[in-house]
């Protein structure tokens, strides 16, 4: 058996204890994730898609009843595939006015490629008659939208010739002077009242 002395049972006073412990520093860990973010950023302004236009202002100048302008402009893309298309306004059903049109109105391009678009105006039977009044105005702006990218803005303006194409026969008749030499209100007021003392 073993001797068991008095003093094997003593308790001790000191004892020496030895911990790793890992330690953050602070300095390095905010510099390291700071690269992080700053090559997220990178990467993902990266696969955001950009494109460019040749122009973005277009002027139709004396324009005719169903006589046919087309503006043209080219969209050249960058390295990231994109998928473009002209969307409507808020409150607006469609992406331009009823006199104009844009061939293609949507596609898809592939990186550093090109698309020619086509700005088309005619003046027709449905048109003609506000734009003899002044109640409509070609004036417009298109809203080229990229999918996961940002929006790009055109602007559309012109005159319009009017004639007795979309003008009431009874206001025609009551007309004193060619109706290109009429201001827009004036055709507008001369038809309102013919429209009171005639009611259709």
């Amino acid at each position: 058996s073993a001797n068991v002395f008095p003093a094997d049972k003593r308790p001790s006073d000191e004892a020496t204890c030895v911990f790793q412990v890992k330690v953050v520093d602070k300095k390095s860990y905010c510099k390291a994730f700071e690269g992080i973010v700053r090559s997220l950023d990178k990467m993902e302004n990266a696969s955001i898609p950009s494109v460019t236009l040749s122009k973005r202002e277009f002027l139709f100048k004396d324009v005719k009843y169903l006589q046919l302008q087309v503006e043209s402009f080219t969209i050249s893309n960058g390295p990231v595939p994109c998928q473009f298309e002209f969307i409507s306004k808020p409150n607006e059903d469609a992406y331009c006015k009823p006199w104009l049109i844009a061939k293609p109105s949507k596609g898809f391009l592939m990186p550093d490629s090109e698309v020619v678009i086509a700005l088309e105006l005619c003046v027709n039977k449905s048109t003609a008659t506000a734009l003899n009044s002044g109640e409509d105005k070609l004036e417009d702006i298109l809203v080229l939208h990229l999918d996961r990218g940002k929006d790009y803005f055109l602007s559309v303006s012109g005159n319009y010739l009017p004639s007795c194409f979309g003008c009431p026969i009874q206001t025609l008749c009551y007309m004193k002077e060619p109706i290109r030499e009429m201001l827009p209100e004036a055709i507008r007021e001369l038809d309102v009242v013919l429209h009171q003392v005639m009611p259709i």
